[in-house]
This record gives C-alpha cells, structure tokens and sequence, in this order.
C-alpha cells in the first residue's frame, strides 16, 4: 500500500536561529519534502538548508515562473515587490504544483515557529501525520489546523520546540462573539488602539479577569490592550496537491475560485510558537518599518515594534517578562485549572527522542 506522504513549505527572512531546529521536527514527523523560499534572506539559513537532502530551495516565486498561472496570481502580482503574504502566496502555489507533480499528496504552508499537530496528547512518530492524513475523507481537499499560540514561561529559550510546553486554549464560542463584534466595531472604527480594547474588554469578561492581557510602557507605564491573541486566532491548512491548482491560496487557507467549490474539514492544530524569547522578539520587531502590514492593523503589534526600536535591551526585557512572559507558577496553575492555558508536550517529548536517536547513531562502534 502506497503511504501517505506530506510536504511543508516555508517563506522564511533571516531564521538561521530557528531553522535547524524547525526541520529537525518535521523530519521527525516523517516529512518528505520541505520547500524553502528565501525572501530577501542575508544569514546562514541558505547554509543551513542546503545540508539536508529533504530540502529543496528557491528565492521567493515571481509569476513569470509559474507556467499557465491562475489569473488570481495575475490579480496580486502588482504587489509582489511591496508585499511578503503576495510573494509567500505565489510561492506556495508554485509548491504545489512541485509536490503534485513528485507524487507528493498533501502540502502544509507555515511559518518556522510553527508545528502541526494531529493530536494535543497522543505521543508524536514519524507516521503520526501519515496516518492522521489516511482518515481524511476522500472528498475532503483541504484540512483545518487550529491555531494554539504559546504562553512563554521564562525570558529566554534556547530550543522552543524542546522547551515550550504551555500553550493557550481555544473557546469557539468566545472567538465567534469576539469575530462578530470586531466585524461590527470596524465597520464603524478605524483606530487600531480602540479594537484593542474591544478585544481586551471581551475576553477579561469571558476568564472573569483571570488572565488580563494588557501590556503597559515599560517607561512611560500607559496601557496596551491586547486581548488574548498576540498573533493570530484562526487557523492554517493542509491542501490536496492534486486540487491545488484549481484554488486560490490566501496566506492561511485555500479557497476555492469564483463559481467552484471546496469542501474543507477542521481536525488537528498548530502550535504557535509566537514571541518564545526575549531577545529574538525584540530582533524581529526591531526591524519592522513604522508602517508595515504586520504591525498597523494591531496597535500592541505596532506598540511592541516602538518599544523593540526605541528602547533599551534591559527595558524591553522588562516589558517581556511583565507583558509577555508567564513567570508566576501560581498563576500558571491557576489558568491551567481554569482550562485557559494547556500544557502540551508531545513535541518536547519528539525533540527529546530525536535527540536521543542521533546520539545512538553518532556513538562510535
């Protein structure tokens, strides 16, 4: 029987920290291929990547490379040289249809701080995401991973995959009411720091204050709403490759084009490493532009980028360990109680055997 094989694909800018350590998780998980676009990259990732034959690497896809391309690609491509989520589209389409081509059956697009999954308990092998892949329904094109972001409990970590394991809850009902009302607050509402608020107002009622996120100037003291997503809420995806070229790809999902249709499942979850350590935060929003995409639609966003660029080391790390960072065990036990924060250790635990594996193999006879 043939075996069910996946492949990954990263559009990745300077993550030589991260790099090594995300790929030995996913070939851990019996990935197959991994794709690789370097989007205006200057570190040793390149380097890195090219040391494991899983891996296949490009600079991110212009559409002049993509032969017969859809016209939604023709739609965007005015906006490739301004806009990364334009090129990580493009690029992921191109993967795609590389896979489908290699035989490869389903295709996963995420970020390198980012883990699929199948389960939040069941112990992690190397067929754990070939045989979660098998029960998909035949009629099924598309898979739903639901986002679990991380709750970082010191300020530094060397390996977030080994080290990690606490994480946020979802509460569907919770984000469907948060999901209307900041529909029904933007139509009207322009200011980012006003959504903040609405976000921060709807999810403190809904823990009863248990966990507050709001943020505060490490210097000046003023509150920064959060709410309880520092990321994103929602979701990424697992596409058929054979389908794909008939979709629309749009960052977190695939959708299908005007007029056709494509039925979608939701099983598994990502884990989101988002913000895991101190320094690394601050190096990446350091380098985000005052008025970038990332940043001006989420004012604790755009807040976070203003203090990494304009205050010190020993203030941001302030902020991170106050505003961020999860340090009070009392308070961690209380959450966990609560069922607000998860502890998930099933990827520390595939990081530990992995290790312990390579040792093995590296002890001389």
């Amino acid at each position: 029987m043939k075996r069910t094989e996946f492949a990954i694909t990263y559009s990745i800018k300077n993550e030589a920290q991260l790099l090594p350590q995300v790929i030995a998780v996913a070939r851990a998980l019996g990935c197959a291929r991994i794709y690789i676009f370097f989007d205006g990259t200057t570190d040793s990732s390149r380097e890195i990547a090219s040391s494991f034959e899983e891996i296949v690497c490009f600079d991110s896809i212009t559409p002049e490379q993509i032969d017969n391309r859809p016209a939604w690609i023709d739609r965007i491509s005015p906006r490739w040289n301004e806009n990364m989520d334009v090129r990580k589209r493009i690029s992921t389409y191109f993967a795609a249809n590389h896979a489908a081509r290699d035989g490869i059956e389903w295709l996963l697009c995420i970020d390198p701080d980012e883990v699929m999954v199948p389960s939040l308990t069941d112990p992690l092998t190397k067929e754990s995401v070939r045989n979660f892949l098998d029960r998909v329904p035949h009629d099924c094109n598309q898979v739903l991973l639901k986002n679990h972001e991380v709750i970082p409990r010191t300020p530094r970590v060397s390996n977030p995959f080994a080290e990690c394991t606490s994480f946020h809850n979802r509460f569907p009902l919770t984000d469907q009411v948060w999901r209307y009302a900041r529909t029904l607050f933007n139509s009207v509402v322009s200011d980012s720091k006003l959504r903040g608020w609405l976000s921060y107002y709807i999810y403190n009622a809904r823990f009863g204050g248990a966990y507050p996120r709001m943020m505060h100037d490490p210097l000046t003291g003023h509150s920064i709403p959060s709410g309880y997503y520092l990321g994103y809420w929602n979701h990424k995806s697992l596409v058929r490759t054979s389908a794909a070229r008939d979709l629309i790809f749009d960052v977190h999902q695939w959708r299908a084009n005007p007029g056709g249709s494509l039925k979608s499942c939701t099983a598994g979850s990502l884990l989101h490493y988002f913000l895991y350590d101190v320094d690394s935060v601050r190096a990446k929003f350091k380098g985000k532009p005052r008025l970038h995409s990332y940043t001006g639609h989420h004012y604790h966003r755009a807040e976070l980028a203003r203090i990494a660029r304009e205050y010190s080391a020993e203030d941001f790390e302030t902020f991170f360990r106050n505003c961020i960072a999860l340090e009070d065990d009392a308070l961690a036990n209380d959450l966990k109680r609560r069922g607000i924060m998860l502890t998930v250790d099933n990827v520390s635990r595939l990081c530990a055997e992995s290790s312990q594996a390579d040792n093995k193999e590296a002890m001389p006879v």
